[in-house]
């Protein structure tokens, strides 16, 4: 392994390989590699011959430049994107990144119950953007992530004739769920009616190939801000938030 092998991983990345990320990561991906092959290229007495060179050199950088936990698990899982025959071998920063999940506190997102989430969805169909007012519903009836959530397609949605029967969701059709399989979620027509009735109407309204929610993950999380904007609060929510209110509501009922 060359620092050349490093520094041209980007630019030299195979179109096949590219997509299997979504091109927001990529971007992200590609900024973190950026900023430690410019580390690199200052370093005058540079060793770099095998994965285990590369894997020492990264945790110095790490505690260099004190990494937060969250861009020091980017990088790492960038290195192993554009360079795909050093997965497996990061094994001092993989044995790090474990040590910072137990030493470091965790930041739990906070909860919408479903009374506050529904104002914020409400607050958010008085204005116009009733897709948005519709996905918060939505993925606190169903708990799905965020980006399970906005990769929906009218085609991913099966539609009973009847309204006695579950509506199924297919989820990881385009793009891969976190275990990395695709799976379903079932919304019943009486204990998520409202979730229910929102699907149905969303397909039909939705053109085949269309997204149900045509907006990307920051619009969706700045949405929850602006709610807390207009209702005079200052609490932290974010994306996850309906997600997590799923189970709290849950298990206050």
């Amino acid at each position: 392994m060359k620092l050349a092998d490093i520094c041209g991983c980007v630019r030299g990345l195979h179109s096949d390989l590219r997509h299997r990320v979504k091109e927001d990561t990529l971007l992200k991906y590609k900024n973190a590699v950026d900023a430690f092959t410019a580390y690199l290229s200052q370093q005058y007495d540079l060793i770099l011959q095998t994965p285990e060179d590369l894997d020492h050199l990264l945790l110095e950088y790490r505690t260099e430049n004190d990494l937060t936990s969250s861009q020091h698990i980017t990088l790492v899982a960038a290195l192993e994107f554009f360079l795909p025959h050093v997965k497996g071998k990061m094994v001092l920063n993989r044995e790090a990144l474990k040590g910072r999940a137990v030493a470091e506190p965790t930041k739990h997102t906070l909860p919408l119950t479903e009374e506050c989430l529904r104002l914020f969805a409400a607050m958010h169909c008085s204005t116009g953007d009733w897709r948005v007012g519709a996905a918060m519903v939505i993925q606190h009836s169903t708990g799905l992530r965020p980006s399970e959530l906005l990769a929906l397609q009218s085609q991913h949605c099966f539609v009973p004739h009847d309204d006695n029967s579950s509506i199924t969701l297919r989820l990881g059709a385009t793009v891969s769920t976190k275990v990395k399989r695709e799976q379903f979620v079932l919304i019943h027509p009486e204990r998520q009616w409202l979730a229910f009735w929102l699907v149905k109407k969303l397909v039909g309204l939705t053109k085949g190939g269309d997204k149900l929610f045509p907006f990307s993950y920051n619009t969706y999380n700045a949405a929850f801000k602006e709610a807390e904007k207009y209702y005079g609060l200052t609490v932290g929510t974010t994306a996850h938030s309906s997600r997590s209110g799923f189970a709290t509501t849950a298990i206050l009922k």
